[in-house]
């Protein structure tokens, strides 16, 4: 799949279109930045420790809420001067998804993209996620009133549009960068649960 659709990028390129990629980094040796698209705009987020293995370029963040807390950060801080297109990954972000490179270089037309082959289900939707869906969408919402189990990329990687970042208010991504920070302590949700539930629920946050 991304292979055709990389195929067709290319065929394509639109060089109007601003991009940028955000990583998070933890220790994870970034050579293979080297083959990205050198008019990628980089923002590399380190939460590591070991100093050899940190870029010169890196924004250090406090170590919380994993590579999610990282992509909040970015939407949070660049709010209002995002790229077209950004693309969130990991500091490694092969694993999962060995042509992220080439989608990541060749992909503009989109809204929401995920990388990766690894899919799950998140099964009867438990208490806590049906309460969480409830405090980021409010009760009322369509996505906080069903427990229809739906599928999930982990590790989450993905590229989304402006456009579609900014369906949601600034004040959306504050609070669930707090979430990240803090967890939601009038559901019981510490900060270090907080991040493999937003793993569950990016698409519902970009894909509508």
């Amino acid at each position: 799949m991304y292979r055709r659709a990389c195929a067709k990028a290319i065929k394509q390129v639109d060089h109007s279109i601003t991009r940028s990629v955000v990583v998070a980094h933890c220790d994870e040796d970034l050579y293979w930045m080297q083959a990205l698209d050198p008019t990628l705009g980089k923002f590399v987020y380190s939460k590591g420790n070991k100093i050899a293995l940190i870029p010169i370029e890196a924004l250090p963040l406090y170590n919380v809420g994993r590579e999610y807390h990282t992509y909040l950060h970015h939407i949070v801080t660049h709010y209002d001067d995002l790229t077209d297109i950004v693309f969130f990954l990991q500091g490694w972000p092969l694993d999962r998804s060995a042509h992220v490179i080439s989608g990541v270089n060749y992909l503009r037309h989109f809204d929401f993209i995920e990388f990766g082959t690894n899919i799950l289900e998140t099964g009867p939707v438990s208490d806590q996620l049906f309460n969480f869906l409830a405090f980021l969408f409010g009760p009322s919402d369509e996505r906080s009133c069903s427990r229809k189990p739906w599928e999930f990329r982990a590790n989450t990687q993905f590229g989304a549009s402006r456009d579609r970042i900014l369906r949601r208010p600034k004040e959306f991504y504050d609070k669930c960068l707090k979430a990240c920070e803090e967890g939601v302590p009038t559901l019981s949700i510490h900060s270090e649960t907080a991040p493999f539930l937003f793993e569950q629920v990016w698409s519902h946050i970009f894909q509508s």
